[in-house]
């Protein structure tokens, strides 16, 4: 499995995975096979990437890998929310030390 970005897409790769929307609806289904229409549509729903199959990918391996990059994310975007809150964490000062 890779992950290809929405400028190098081409016909015939197949989805690794389901795309979902925010509400969870299936946009795509895994295992669809691109078309110029699917193109399409993923660049006016704004994606910047999908994941796809790749000769010798198996159901395992797909889960396997699926699994670490979504933990991989999860990481990813809890170190931008520290980074945001630390951001905008000001240094407080005690009252008893204004003069």
């Amino acid at each position: 499995m890779k992950r290809v970005g929405e400028k190098d897409l081409y016909e015939g790769l197949v989805m690794a995975e389901a795309l979902v929307d925010k509400d969870d609806q299936v946009l795509l289904e895994a295992n669809t096979v691109l078309t110029c229409r699917h193109i399409e549509l993923l660049h006016s729903w704004d994606i910047s990437f999908v994941r796809v199959r790749e000769p010798g990918d198996t159901e395992e391996s797909l889960a396997k890998q699926l699994q670490a990059d979504r933990e991989q994310e999860e990481r990813e975007e809890q170190e931008k929310q520290k980074k945001r809150r630390k951001k905008f964490q000001a240094p407080m000062t005690p009252w008893f030390a204004s003069a």
